[in-house]
């Protein structure tokens, strides 16, 4: 016999424990929630990294796809001049920003520092980071507004009857 799926949302319910966050978790989200600077030690020098911009982000996607590389097995690689570009926009991610200094900051770093993509890897590392926190807000919360939804289907009677006893034996089960 085929097993009800809302038994597995009892099952699921009854073994779900929930804790406090650590301190460390705690940081992480004030961290978060204020927009923070990161700073990322390159040779002797120190650069911030924030959460990325949209403009930035563009920016960055505009060089990755302009002159595209493989190496022999198709995997795409950068040249260190377009790492540097691309360091540079992740630094300055304002638009005035990189609009005034951009052609100055990457050409200081690819001519005169001569960075290479394993120095500049902190940098980008620090960035792929952030924007992974940025995708998970992004999903809770159309995630969230999906379930706010007002033309979404209602639930039938025998459903809200399901949830209810489900619910009922997590509560009353504690």
């Amino acid at each position: 016999m085929m097993p009800l799926p809302f038994l597995n949302f009892i099952t699921m319910a009854k073994n779900a424990k929930t804790s406090e966050p650590t301190l460390e978790q705690q940081r992480e989200l004030n961290r978060v929630v204020i927009n923070s600077v990161d700073k990322v030690k390159v040779r002797d020098t120190e650069y911030s990294v924030r959460w990325l911009r949209g403009y930035t982000q563009q920016r960055v996607t505009n060089i990755m796809l302009k002159q595209p590389m493989q190496n022999k097995l198709g995997q795409d690689i950068t040249s260190s001049k377009d790492a540097c570009k691309c360091a540079a926009l992740i630094i300055l991610d304002r638009l005035w920003r990189i609009k005034l200094f951009y052609w100055i900051v990457w050409r200081w770093f690819y001519y005169v520092k001569e960075y290479g993509e394993h120095e500049l890897f902190p940098i980008f590392e620090k960035a792929q980071k952030k924007m992974a926190c940025q995708n998970v807000e992004f999903q809770f919360t159309t995630t969230f507004l999906t379930a706010l939804k007002n033309t979404k289907m209602m639930m039938t009677r025998e459903e809200v009857k399901v949830t209810q006893a489900a619910h009922s034996t997590v509560t009353n089960g504690k």
